[in-house]
């Protein structure tokens, strides 16, 4: 019976790519999110040391009050494409200087606050102050001169986004072909080996008991299945061989039967027609006595010897259809027969010499 199903390769090709294509997909994911949060995380910093320029450069217009001069550096030295927009404001909160960006309304954007911090205060911490002659009443000014806000957009990423997917799939794509070829090649160093034995022992089961597998550069338990197989092969060729001798052996016995059978029964048909040739001489000279002039115990005696001779006649009959029956010339037909006549004539045939005997 012929059972149909998936190949040992198509189910070695699954069992290696599935597990490893899951793996494969786990740390794609990973590392592109990696890479995504350090894009992300690498323009917030550049989003940051931005701010922090600003803060520095719009420090002594702050201070100044300088907020035409602070609008124009501001115009002048923001171009970025990343950068959505960048606002100063006062220490009291109001809009002093503005600029936007090319990308004015991003669909997903950070914002960064730099506070700008008063260069004097730093300079009435400083223990040279001591020792300047400066007037504490100079450097008695607010902390907090006002605060830069960055609104970076984020759409920029995408253009990252991509490349790094892309990145990823070819690196991907790759990592399958590799280990698709991978597992076509331990699956061919498996399944070469099954298919010849497979073809082995269809061999076998047609009764081609001769055929062994070439030798293959395999170890392990292929190679001692092979082995096995082999010996399998050379152990049944050895088993035909003798029976084929065995076979050979009693068809020249049968032979030899058949032959001495045949003799046997042209004997028993010769010697059957010799025998009846004189008995019947016998029978008709008996028959020829009863008709001459007997005594009753010369009469008696001539019946006796007729019916003898008949049954004699019979027997070699008999011995002659036993003969025919042995090569199936002759069947048996079931005819009636009367026990007490064949006693009546044994009796009449051994009566006299059991008389002669005192019996």
């Amino acid at each position: 019976m012929k059972r149909r199903g998936q190949s040992i390769q198509t189910r070695a090709l699954i069992l290696g790519l599935v597990p490893s294509g899951f793996l494969l997909l786990a740390l794609l994911w990973f590392f592109t999110s990696a890479r995504l949060a350090d894009a992300r995380q690498d323009l917030v910093s550049k989003g940051e040391l931005l701010a922090g320029q600003v803060a520095l450069m719009s420090e002594y217009d702050l201070l100044t009050g300088n907020y035409m001069g602070l609008q124009k550096q501001i115009s002048r030295g923001i171009h970025q494409d990343w950068v959505s927009r960048v606002r100063v404001l006062d220490e009291n909160g109001h809009v002093v200087a503005e600029s936007e960006g090319p990308d004015k309304s991003p669909v997903q954007m950070h914002l960064i606050r730099q506070p700008v911090r008063n260069p004097a205060v730093a300079l009435s911490n400083d223990p040279f102050t001591e020792f300047s002659g400066l007037s504490r009443s100079a450097t008695d000014v607010p902390d907090r001169l006002g605060e830069v806000e960055l609104t970076i957009s984020l759409d920029t990423l995408n253009g990252k986004r991509n490349q790094i997917v892309v990145n990823a799939l070819s690196l991907g794509l790759v990592m399958v072909l590799l280990v698709l070829l991978l597992v076509r090649a331990l699956v061919k160093a498996i399944s070469s080996p099954l298919e010849s034995i497979h073809s082995s022992l269809t061999r076998l089961a047609a009764g081609n008991y001769g055929h062994h597998m070439a030798d293959q550069d395999v170890d392990g338990q292929l190679g001692e299945l092979i082995d096995a197989v082999n010996t399998l092969s050379g152990k049944l060729a050895e088993q035909d061989r003798e029976m084929n001798a065995h076979i050979l052996a009693l068809e020249k016995a049968r032979k030899r039967a058949e032959t001495a059978s045949a003799a046997k029964g042209e004997f028993l048909a010769l010697m059957s027609h010799e025998l009846r040739t004189p008995l019947n001489g016998v029978i008709g000279m008996l028959q020829l006595l009863e008709q001459t002039t007997l005594s009753p115990t010369q009469k008696e005696y001539a019946n006796t010897a007729l019916r003898s001779a008949e049954n004699l006649l019979a027997q070699i009959s008999d011995i002659l259809n036993y003969s025919l029956l042995d090569r199936g010339k002759v069947t048996l037909d079931p005819v009636p027969c009367l026990a007490t006549h064949l006693v009546d004539e044994v009796t009449e045939a051994y009566r006299d010499t059991l008389e002669a005997r005192g019996e």
